[in-house]
């Protein structure tokens, strides 16, 4: 089993070391972080980030298309957000972008929509092959996003196999999952090899994964135990002060998927 590649979202941890993005990164990694995950990036200096990414060798695994548009809504504009942030994932070493699917149309049936989404997600697909990313669709929680398309883990794996390419594959978000009371192991079966990225955190509210809260760990180790080497997102809402959060963090993990972090 390979050593574990924990990946932080900054959007959540270290912002309390510095409401500065790229002073963040720094602060994380002089806390021993080698890769992070973040939101959109129109929002950041990115001419300061691909610096501070190179001075710190801090790997992004992990970051979302920005802005988000619906796919079945506005697929062109959805084409355009995939083309943009791929070329900024690619300055900056990204491995993954993260698609969210944006806006349902209720003014279509589930087939319209579901040609849409297809459609638009093939036609993005080129963008992120010629910058040497992946694309990974996650599925969103209906509560705490009423209108999004896609909410459901099992809807995300049907639209990855009706495009049909292994440069898209899915997020396997255990809070969201949770939220939606599915059950992971079972919608994902022996389809390991979708799985582009995983993200963890404390259940039911989100914070930190510890004992009482991170009921999925049977199954992140029998993903791993069945092929996926790829990261582990830690995207939670710390309680404790960021930098003992994600040693107390880090630490669990290793001893709970009985790996070492790299």
């Amino acid at each position: 089993m390979n050593a574990l590649v924990l990946s932080p979202n900054v959007e959540f941890l270290f912002a309390d070391a510095s409401a500065d993005f790229n002073e963040r990164v720094s602060i994380a990694a002089a806390a021993g972080v080698h890769a992070i995950e973040f939101w959109g990036w129109r929002n950041k200096d990115v001419d300061g980030l691909e610096h501070v990414l190179r001075a710190t060798d801090v790997h992004v695994t992990a970051m979302v298309v920005d802005p988000i548009v619906s796919m079945v809504c506005e697929p062109d504009q959805f084409v355009t957000a995939v083309r943009e942030t791929a070329a900024v994932a690619g300055r900056l070493g990204a491995s993954t972008i993260i698609i969210a699917s944006g806006a349902r149309d209720e003014t279509a049936s589930a087939a319209e929509q579901c040609g849409r989404a297809v459609a638009a997600l093939r036609d993005a697909l080129p963008f992120a092959e010629a910058s040497g990313v992946t694309l990974a669709l996650e599925a969103v929680n209906a509560f705490d996003h009423p209108m999004a398309y896609v909410s459901r883990l099992h809807h995300a794996v049907t639209l990855v196999d009706a495009v049909g390419s292994t440069a898209l594959g899915i997020v396997v978000d255990f809070y969201h999952a949770s939220r939606m009371n599915e059950l992971v192991a079972e919608t994902i079966g022996n389809r390991i090899g979708l799985i582009r990225h995983m993200q963890l955190a404390g259940l039911p509210h989100r914070e930190e994964p510890s004992a009482g809260s991170a009921p999925y760990l049977d199954t992140v180790r029998a993903f791993r135990n069945g092929g996926y080497d790829g990261p582990i997102g830690l995207e939670y809402r710390p309680q404790l002060a960021s930098a003992a959060s994600w040693a107390s963090v880090r630490a669990f993990l290793c001893e709970q998927l009985e790996a070492t972090a790299r």
